[in-house]
């Protein structure tokens, strides 16, 4: 079991394993609160959002460990796709072709879709 799973369809949402305790999964949304992210763990719950309240959004300070374990495991699968769409893109063509292409993965990936389109009958 990998320790960031994301979930399928929804690629800013993920289910990050607790380190303390066995079999344990936090859910994390990295888009909710302005892309700072929140998380569903007793640290975020209890101490992180009262850090919000205080320093404001985007400041590491205000991410639990499975917010920012997600981030990572993010850019991990993420990042070097960005990387060859803004490296190789000159003029925007290939950039807007990319995005349409990254649109039609995630619905053909989403449960919702898959259903409708008769992949996934129970």
């Amino acid at each position: 079991m990998k320790a960031v799973e994301f979930v399928a369809g929804e690629p800013f949402r993920a289910r990050v394993a607790s380190r303390t305790r066995a079999g344990r999964r936090h859910f994390v949304d990295l888009q909710a609160m302005e892309w700072n992210g929140v998380c569903d763990c007793e640290d975020f719950q209890c101490n992180r959002v009262k850090a919000i309240k205080r320093k404001g959004l985007r400041k590491t300070a205000t991410r639990c460990w499975h917010i920012l374990a997600a981030r990572n495991a993010w850019f991990d699968e993420f990042g070097p796709l960005l990387a060859f769409i803004l490296d190789t893109d000159r003029n925007g063509k290939q950039l807007r072709l990319w995005v349409k292409a990254a649109r039609l993965c995630v619905r053909l990936h989403s449960p919702l879709q898959r259903t409708a389109m008769g992949k996934d009958e129970a």
